[in-house]
């Protein structure tokens, strides 16, 4: 074999064992963090085991090789692929939208404040999150105009004195603070006092990569609040998790649905904002919602994709 050959087939081989990771990851969704870290790359591995069976191919590995890598490469597409396609099926008949939600992560106050207005003033959403919100950063936006008395989302989510570590709250609708847990960047609790109320989790929490063991006590304090939080309900935030990881799953089982999934949106990254490889921002709904549709905008300087999401609320 030429060196160029042996070459790509040694990196077929990394490749695919790389994706079987992915695969092994997203299935069983063990808890140490190499695996936390691997599962949320799901819909990568698709272009993974493509790419392995191609580069086995080009590379002439030994036939059994090329046999054995082929059929694993074909089976891991077809897991991978049954678990996506759900998410490019949209409902039917489309629900009447009445009720529009914003998720912004603003990159510790860096998404410029002029161009979250002109979010705003173009989605006119009901609900308005944010993660990572700065002292320095809501002052301007309430300057502007964007949020506060007599802005585009004047009602704003007060949480008591001492507890504000970033995730802040604006509605059209007023809402009042009912509870919060220990999450690293916030988790709190309100109703939602629309003409038909809803309680509302709004959140953000630690990412694995870098804080893996606030991770894990994150949402080990936040599912006990989801599970006894009353209903209809919605979640969002940036959950630094995709639909692949076990934290997301877990909320599925609690009955929340991911608006993104269940709007057929397809696949839908929000970060980073440039290049868009992971999901990681969320609004999950339980009975008594149904999405419509959601869409993604780019602000600049977040290093995240505002979501929208439009919802059917209560009746």
């Amino acid at each position: 074999m030429r060196p160029a050959r042996i070459l790509a087939a040694i990196v077929g081989c990394l490749i695919l064992a790389g994706c079987l990771l992915i695969t092994f990851s997203a299935f069983f969704n063990p808890v140490q963090q190499v695996f936390v870290l691997a599962a949320p790359l799901a819909p990568w591995a698709i272009i993974g085991y493509i790419l392995a069976g191609l580069l086995l191919f080009v590379g002439r590995a030994p036939r059994w090789l090329s046999i054995a890598v082929g059929l694993i490469a074909v089976a891991g597409l077809i897991v991978h692929v049954t678990w996506i396609a759900p998410s490019f099926r949209a409902p039917s008949p489309t629900p009447d939208a009445n009720l529009r939600v914003v998720q912004l992560n603003t990159n510790r106050g860096q998404a410029d404040p002029l161009e979250v207005r002109a979010l705003l003033a173009k989605t006119k959403p009901d609900v308005f999150v944010m993660a990572e919100a700065t002292p320095d950063f809501l002052k301007e936006i309430n300057a502007n105009g964007a949020v506060g008395p007599g802005g585009i989302v004047a009602e704003y989510a007060e949480v008591p004195p001492g507890q504000m570590l970033g995730v802040v709250t604006y509605s059209r609708f007023p809402i009042t603070f009912e509870d919060s847990t220990t999450v690293s960047d916030g988790a709190y609790s309100f109703k939602v006092h629309a003409p038909s109320p809803f309680n509302l989790i709004a959140l953000h929490t630690a990412e694995p990569l870098v804080a893996y063991e606030n991770y894990r006590r994150d949402y080990a304090n936040l599912l006990p609040m989801v599970k006894e939080g009353h209903r209809p309900l919605l979640v969002v935030g940036d959950l630094n998790a995709t639909v692949d990881s076990l934290p997301v799953k877990q909320l599925a089982e609690l009955g929340l649905r991911d608006a993104a999934t269940e709007a057929g949106s397809g696949w839908q990254p929000t970060w980073p904002s440039g290049l868009g490889l992971l999901t990681l921002d969320h609004v999950m709904f339980s009975d008594g919602f149904a999405v419509a549709r959601t869409s993604t905008v780019q602000v600049p300087g977040s290093d995240h994709l505002a979501l929208i999401v439009d919802l059917k609320g209560p009746a």
